[in-house]
């Protein structure tokens, strides 16, 4: 048995990754490397996504807000209910782009659980990588859709972590399975992303 993967937070630096000999890349390229493995946090790292000690150079400090953690609300349609959690989104835009009969930001409500078919609904928000959506369908929530433990460096976005990786942290995410990690340096959720990279434009030539 090998170590059991897990990621550990340091407070006012890096992400120390334990028991996961690869990454993956933007593209699904793998990219190995040794553990533990040292991901940047801070956004700076010349090395990104590897830890380069920028961030005590740059007197990096991690921005927590205690009351983030929920803020449920639950869509209910003939055939399936879709739970949102808003707090923890990371606002890649999957869901809106990709079923837009489903979720529309323009209109309030904004999920409209009857706007397609179940099989589709289901595709969609198994895409949904921060765990901000789930969904209820004959009386049983579905929340766990990963397997292998894994971490995906999204190409200028976070850190994508999937298949029960464990996090070290104070905070813990909703869904224990899948959530994202902030990379920028710039989350008022730390250590998870709360999308703040879009509105900075963080360019990470090195991904």
């Amino acid at each position: 048995m090998g170590e059991k993967p897990a990621i550990k937070t340091i407070i006012n630096g890096p992400f120390i990754v334990k028991g996961l000999t690869e990454l993956i890349d933007s593209s699904g390229t793998t990219i190995q490397v040794k553990s533990p493995t040292i991901l940047c946090r801070c956004g700076n790292s010349k090395s990104k996504p590897l830890c380069d000690g920028t961030h005590v150079m740059s007197g990096f400090k991690d921005y927590r807000i205690k009351v983030r953690d929920g803020r449920f609300k639950s869509y209910i349609g003939k055939e399936i209910t879709i739970h949102d959690n808003r707090r923890i989104c990371s606002h890649p835009g999957t869901c809106y782009l990709e079923l837009p009969t489903v979720f529309d930001m323009n209109k309030c409500p904004w999920i409209n659980p009857d706007g397609d078919t179940v099989e589709r609904i289901i595709a969609t928000i198994k895409k949904c990588h921060s765990g901000a959506l789930s969904y209820t369908v004959n009386g049983e929530n579905f929340d766990n859709f990963c397997d292998e433990p894994s971490i995906k460096v999204v190409k200028h976005g976070p850190y994508v972590v999937q298949g029960s990786v464990e996090l070290i942290d104070q905070r813990q995410p909703v869904a224990k399975e899948h959530y994202c990690l902030c990379c920028c340096g710039r989350s008022k959720n730390e250590p998870f992303c709360d999308g703040t990279h879009l509105k900075r434009q963080l360019k990470d030539k090195q991904r």
